[in-house]
């Protein structure tokens, strides 16, 4: 992929089995120029809005407009349950497929 100029194979884990996306560098293009239209903090505040009322992974994606799962998780949600502002709705099993993601008010923050 590398010696082609194409990126690298994403990899993504599911229940019983994992998936290896190729992608080409058409799509690579479109997916990058779209996805860097808009900061990461632009994205994050657009969750901890959109998520007063808690929402799936997959609501988030569709609200943003990215398909990838791995860019939304670990640029986006990851990091702002990290820093305090999301949490997970149903926290004795945080990857539980129903999982759901809610902004924490910043009275609920100590």
């Amino acid at each position: 992929m590398k010696r082609y100029g194409l990126p690298a194979p994403e990899f993504y884990e599911e229940r019983d089995r994992f998936k290896v996306i190729f992608r080409n560098s058409n799509v690579a293009i479109n997916e990058q120029s779209r996805q860097q239209k808009r900061s990461i903090e632009e994205y994050q505040d657009m969750i901890l809005d959109y998520c007063k009322e808690a929402k799936t992974a997959k609501e988030i994606r569709e609200y943003l407009n990215i398909r990838s799962r791995q860019y939304i998780s670990t640029n986006i949600i990851k990091p702002l349950i990290r820093s305090g502002k999301l949490d997970y709705t149903n926290k004795n099993s945080i990857k539980a497929r129903n999982q759901k993601y809610v902004t924490i008010k910043k009275d609920e923050i100590y």
